[in-house]
């Protein structure tokens, strides 16, 4: 089994303290509670972020792949942790 969850996520920047909007894409092989994700979410988002640990720590949170895909100065970003090698 496959399950692909995704949602959209506000973070505030660390630099700018500009709002920045990702897509969170979860990937995992097994059961994982919607409650779950949106915790770690709002939890991970208290304080400003950057991406690439927002990223990084909700796969460590959730313990399965964890992508995210978002804009900050015009620059396109995509990052993905715990991908299957």
């Amino acid at each position: 089994m496959r399950v692909t969850h995704s949602l959209t996520v506000r973070a505030i920047c660390p630099v700018d303290q500009k709002p920045d909007v990702y897509t969170l894409i979860v990937r995992t092989t097994g059961l994982l509670p919607v409650e779950k994700i949106l915790e770690a979410v709002e939890s991970l988002t208290k304080v400003p972020t950057f991406q690439e640990d927002l990223t990084q720590a909700l796969h460590r949170a959730l313990a399965c792949e964890v992508e995210t895909q978002g804009s900050h100065s015009g620059v396109f970003t995509v990052v993905v942790c715990g991908e299957e090698e």
